[in-house]
């Protein structure tokens, strides 16, 4: 191994295609086996002084798919919560989250993006189709939504939304923003909501 020093494990068999379980120590960052994601039985051991020092190292690189943490202590544990992001925590134990169908498995940032697992899974390979409709009968209220917004309309939407506005350009920009108030409580007692559907 050129990362460390080996203190369990350490056979290789490129014939076989066989690595044992190997425990490295005296690694450093910079080492082979820390530049990438390790798929296969291999552990580096890097020393930290403190749990601070521990959650700057893991934040200053690439988000992991998945965090462990080992500790008596709850707080330690809501501590690298709370102040790392990675694809999953899992305390005081390894991989058994994986086999939890009810809630997501997936990473963040370059460590995956999406994830599945029952409903989470379904919902991720599936696309939420807005479909909104109109009925025709309410384009007499639809035209004050459009351009030009001159005095006779503002004098409209004044009148229903029941405020003063000075008629300055820069106010008359603001008109889209008024009127969705006023759309939403209005029109969709009309039209209804909005439906979605699984496509």
């Amino acid at each position: 191994m050129s990362s460390g020093h080996t203190v369990i494990g350490g056979k290789i068999d490129e014939e076989e295609k066989y690595i044992a379980p190997t425990v490295l120590v005296d690694v450093t960052p910079s080492d082979p086996v820390m530049q990438e994601e390790i798929f296969g039985p291999l552990l580096p051991i890097i020393n930290v002084e403190s749990t601070e020092e521990a959650i700057d190292f893991i934040n200053c690189r690439e988000k992991p798919l998945a965090l462990y943490v080992f500790a008596n202590d709850h707080k330690t544990v809501d501590k690298f919560v709370e102040e790392t992001s990675s694809g999953a925590v899992c305390a005081n134990d390894t991989m058994i989250y994986v086999s939890a169908d009810h809630v997501p498995f997936g990473g963040v940032g370059h460590s995956g993006t999406g994830a599945y697992h029952g409903k989470t899974g379904f919902e991720e390979f599936s696309h939420k189709k807005p479909v909104y409709a109109t009925k025709q009968m309410m384009e007499s209220v639809n035209t004050l939504r459009y351009p030009p917004y001159n005095d006779t309309n503002v004098s409209r939407v004044v009148w229903l939304i029941g405020k003063s506005l000075k008629r300055s350009p820069s106010d008359i920009l603001f008109i889209p923003c008024l009127l969705l108030g006023f759309l939403c409580s209005f029109v969709m007692k009309i039209i209804g909501l909005p439906r979605y559907f699984l496509s």
